[in-house]
């Protein structure tokens, strides 16, 4: 599980609306986007917010930890992963990346966005060895 789902669970199990379970920490808008993964929160903010409703650091995590999907990519770290390699011209990792999710299911995230950069690093790396 996800720290935006685990967060969605406890703010469901305490009967509280989005902009309740943010406080004066996050805007609503913010955390929406945390709950649903499109935003990272900081370690800060997320203590912040789990110290306002109570909510016990360890059993948290653990859900977190413990739910963990090994077969997912999150759309977020599969971009960070996906501009690195490309900005480092390796194609190796976009090739490496491309089977990752081949192999799992990655429904939300589109291989032919890798695919296309894939092909765009192999055409730099190819003119890279002309001289």
């Amino acid at each position: 599980m996800k720290i935006g789902e685990a967060l969605k669970l406890e703010r469901k199990q305490l009967n509280l609306s989005q902009s309740k379970m943010a406080g004066n920490i996050l805007t609503k808008s913010f955390y929406s986007k945390v709950e649903r993964d499109i935003c990272s929160i900081r370690a800060n903010d997320l203590l912040q917010i789990l110290s306002l409703h109570n909510i016990d650091y360890s059993s948290f995590f653990k859900k977190v930890e413990n739910n963990t999907n090994k077969n997912h990519i999150s759309k977020i770290d599969c971009d960070n992963l996906l501009h690195t390699a490309y900005y480092q011209k390796d194609l190796s990792k976009i090739t490496e990346l491309e089977k990752m999710l081949n192999d799992r299911n990655n429904s939300e995230l589109n291989l032919d966005n890798i695919r296309a950069l894939k092909i765009e690093s192999t055409k730099i790396k190819l003119k890279s060895c002309h001289y």
